[in-house]
């Protein structure tokens, strides 16, 4: 594929902002957090500085290609004045007058360099402009500060020729002028970059892509763990939610529950809930405000008091609750899947306007598996009546007694159906690990083992009546 996307990232390296257009059109855009935007107050002025900067650009460019074209050290100029002149043969001057400008070239140091550093700036980005995957910003890192030298060099040349030109008393002031613009320049770069920092700060996303800082999470199961001995609680749950960085979280999110005091369970949260028995009482759970899935389940599962709301550096908070799970209104069924799950009831139930129709079970844990390194444990469902849809629940470890609220999206020919056919796997992916005699290398590849479970009744499959 052949854009101009690499070029589009070059420009915004001039940015004083990091500000993405589709966010204006996207489904990041925040109405009301862009009012409160220091970026946005400034914006007509740093758009204006933008279109300064890429005309200085431009002209450090144009000096630079002049420079190459007419190099300032002749080579032997004396040597040839003295020589016979000789007529050369038609091929010979074809190639004499590139010949002699290369020699000329060599001679320039100043235009040698000016040479190498037009190479470092275009080579990189025309070898991005015909990519397969999409490229990103930050693979142009290798050009930076190279359009601010071009700039500086541009600024420099035009001081310097206001400085020779005649009457000497106009051209000092105009030069003082282009001082004044440099100066104007770095005081708004210096605006526009404390204003993106200022909305960063105060939670503001200005662009369409989000990323975790390493504090703010730290901060987040650090208040979890602390709430939870506080109120002797045993277990805290933590959601991973696909609207973030996912990949980020399944990484990153494990590593910090295993350095808190109190045992966690991460689950992820599109379509899933894990909550304690309510034999166990009481636990901890964190959650992000974007998981409105879980939060809703939450809400008709359990009773959940909010204790805080831990902050997110450019993104929304974290919710910090201390849920109790409610009772069971009947005993469970005697159905389910031998030694993985025990169905306790289900319900076909819309739980709000922004969610579908859904089937939502809910099911007893048998059994125990340990957190590991990048190892998750997956209940993967399919649901079938008149359609049939799957439901994949993602676990880093899995607690016995723990119950699992698995949803299922359903049509409008389900709605009144009262029974259910289920069929579940159980998966589990950790890392693919070659060993070597005593030596054990983890790699970064996945390895899957897929169980298919069995009913209680010996089928591959569960009913389940609503």
């Amino acid at each position: 594929m052949i854009d101009d996307r690499a070029f589009t990232f070059y420009k915004r390296f001039l940015n004083a902002y990091y500000y993405d257009n589709e966010f204006l059109h996207g489904t990041y855009y925040d109405p009301t957090g862009s009012a409160h935007s220091a970026v946005f107050k400034l914006r007509p002025i740093l758009v204006f500085m933008r279109y300064i900067l890429e005309l200085c650009l431009s002209g450090g460019f144009a000096l630079a290609v002049g420079s190459l074209l007419r190099p300032q050290h002749k080579v032997r100029q004396d040597e040839a004045a003295k020589a016979p002149p000789k007529k050369p043969a038609a091929v010979a001057r074809f190639f004499s007058g590139p010949r002699h400008w290369w020699t000329n070239l060599r001679a320039d140091p100043k235009a040698c360099g000016l040479l190498l550093m037009l190479l470092w700036q275009i080579v990189p980005v025309l070898a991005l402009t015909r990519h397969g995957p999409p490229i990103q910003l930050h693979y142009l890192l290798m050009i930076v500060p190279g359009p601010f030298i071009f700039i500086g060099i541009f600024l420099t040349r035009l001081i310097s020729w206001f400085r020779w030109q005649e009457p000497a008393k106009l051209w000092t002031k105009v030069s003082y002028a282009t001082y004044a613009l440099v100066a104007f320049i770095l005081v708004i770069q210096l605006l526009g970059s404390s204003a993106s920092l200022v909305d960063t700060t105060n939670g503001i996303n200005n662009h369409i892509f989000g990323y975790n800082g390493i504090g703010s999470l730290e901060h987040a199961f650090q208040e979890a763990d602390h709430v939870a001995q506080e109120h002797h609680l045993s277990r805290v749950y933590v959601t991973l939610s696909t609207t973030d960085d996912y990949d980020s979280l399944l990484l990153g999110f494990p590593y910090l529950a295993s350095q808190m005091h109190t045992p966690a369970t991460l689950f992820e949260s599109t379509s899933c809930l894990v909550l304690p028995s309510p034999g166990e009482g009481s636990a901890v759970m964190l959650t992000r405000s974007t998981d409105t899935l879980a939060l809703a389940l939450l809400s008709h599962f359990a009773t959940a008091t909010l204790v805080d709301e831990p902050p997110v550096l450019g993104s929304t908070p974290f919710k910090l609750y201390i849920v109790t799970p409610r009772p069971f209104t009947q005993p469970a069924t005697r159905a389910g899947f031998a030694g993985q799950l025990q169905l306790i009831d289900s319900q076909v139930q819309q739980l709000g306007l922004r969610f579908p129709p859904m089937f939502i079970s809910r099911w007893t844990l048998l059994h125990s598996e340990q957190p590991a390194s990048r190892t998750t444990y997956n209940y993967v469902m399919d649901l079938h009546s008149a359609g049939s849809t799957q439901s994949t629940c993602l676990l880093t470890s899995v607690r016995a007694g723990d119950q699992l609220v698995a949803t299922f999206p359903i049509s409008q020919n389900d709605i009144k159906a009262h029974s259910f056919s289920i069929t579940s796997q159980f998966l589990v992916k950790s890392p693919y690990t070659i060993t070597l005699g005593a030596l054990h290398f983890e790699t970064f590849k996945l390895k899957s083992i897929s169980v298919t479970l069995r009913g209680i009744n010996g089928s591959d499959t569960v009913k389940a009546r609503t």
